[in-house]
């Protein structure tokens, strides 16, 4: 058996699926002769692209119809399929939609695993909008941060040899952003916010004015909820070093932060008014 296709395209989170003949002929397909073709595709060693889209192409168009039960095993199917590929040549957002379809269905702990594995190792190439999954229904926080957490412990862990600096950064970024979006979220308790905010490595952040605007919105909605020392703990997230002078600026007049938090910052302005001296000084040296 020949295939022959176009490989999905990506673009601005949105995922698309240029689906060829063959796609639509073999969409129809009942479960097992979908087996059956995928582990031929597998065996004939076709582009492991071509396998991915095809496979999140069956799951578009088989699923929708499909009862619990059926939906069920389709999904199980294409998670073990997909992790047998690489997960290099497959959609993130792709992914994600068969992550989202995972949770609503209660998949079993094997193919979460799976797929959070496959998740997790790729999360550079995730979007904010990917991350903002709801929790389970009956908890009152907003957004699933545990799962978040799991994913980037193995994006950190299974990648930590080989990972390269620009990969580091983008999802430093990434997780910075989401903390903003989960920072308001009056449930959110101050642990999860903590190893969010401490998940990534300082040198992974080139600023933490982001984080900073994160801190300001949690500590203003937790002002009743939290005890000084939680507020402190927070607060130690801080790289001083790394906050822009603006930042630093509203930083010592920002009473939602605790009084220890509020001199550092002017220190931090003094000590850079300092060097900015010296360095003029010298420049005007090597002039003369």
């Amino acid at each position: 058996m020949q295939f022959s296709g176009d490989i999905s395209t990506e673009s601005r989170g949105i995922y698309t699926f240029q689906a060829t003949w063959w796609f639509a002929d073999l969409g129809f397909l009942n479960l097992n002769m979908f087996k059956k073709i995928i582990e031929t595709m597998i065996r004939n060693k076709l582009d492991h692209s071509v396998i991915s889209s095809f496979l999140f192409y069956y799951k578009r168009v088989k699923c929708p119809n499909a009862s619990l039960a059926q939906k069920y095993r389709i999904i199980e199917t294409i998670i073990k399929f997909l992790y047998s590929l690489d997960g290099n040549f497959m959609s993130i957002r792709g992914l994600f939609d068969i992550l989202q379809v995972s949770l609503t269905l209660k998949m079993n702990k094997c193919s979460m695993e799976k797929l959070e594995q496959l998740i997790g190792s790729q999360l550079d190439r995730a979007k904010l909008d990917d991350l903002l999954i709801p929790s389970p229904a009956g908890e009152k926080i907003a957004y699933n941060v545990n799962l978040i957490l799991r994913l980037l412990d193995i994006f950190l862990s299974n990648s930590r040899e080989k990972l390269l600096m620009y990969q580091l950064k983008k999802v430093a970024e990434l997780i910075d952003l989401y903390i903003m979006e989960v920072a308001p979220d009056p449930c959110l308790k101050p642990s999860k916010f903590l190893a969010l905010a401490k998940a990534m490595t300082d040198i992974a952040r080139e600023s933490y004015d982001t984080i900073y605007f994160a801190m300001d919105m949690y500590l203003k909605v937790h002002i009743n909820g939290l005890c000084e020392e939680e507020k402190i703990t927070i607060c130690s997230v801080l790289n001083y070093d790394k906050l822009s002078e603006e930042i630093l600026k509203d930083l010592t007049q920002n009473e939602s932060f605790p009084a220890c938090a509020l001199a550092t910052p002017q220190v931090t302005l003094q000590n850079r008014t300092r060097e900015l001296g010296h360095k003029d000084f010298n420049f005007f040296l090597n002039i003369w």
